[in-house]
């Protein structure tokens, strides 16, 4: 995985895909390539309850700060916003990552 390569995954306050980038797909579909996944969102929020999340506070889990694809540990960032659009308030997840071999 490239430098420029860098993952990135937007989620909505239920855990929810709205946005990510190949990359993403890439890295956490590994071993399989990401053209074998069938339901990349489905998939894509399934990953991210699994292994995206420290569950050891179960009352306000938080993302993980690296986790491993195959032989690559990935270091992650998540940043928590909320965004208002006059009518109601969004909070959103931004969970992004670089790979270092």
């Amino acid at each position: 995985m490239a430098a420029s390569d860098n993952g990135f995954l937007l989620l909505d306050a239920g855990l929810n895909l709205i946005a990510s980038n190949a990359p993403a797909l890439q890295i956490l579909c590994f071993p399989s390539g990401p053209d074998r996944i069938k339901q990349p969102k489905v998939f894509l929020a399934d990953r991210v309850r699994t292994s995206l999340l420290d569950h050891r506070n179960q009352d306000s889990p938080n993302f993980v700060s690296e986790f491993r694809s195959g032989s690559v540990v990935i270091f992650a960032r998540a940043f928590n916003w909320t965004v208002t659009d006059n009518i109601r308030f969004s909070p959103l997840s931004l969970f992004c990552w670089s790979a270092m071999p």
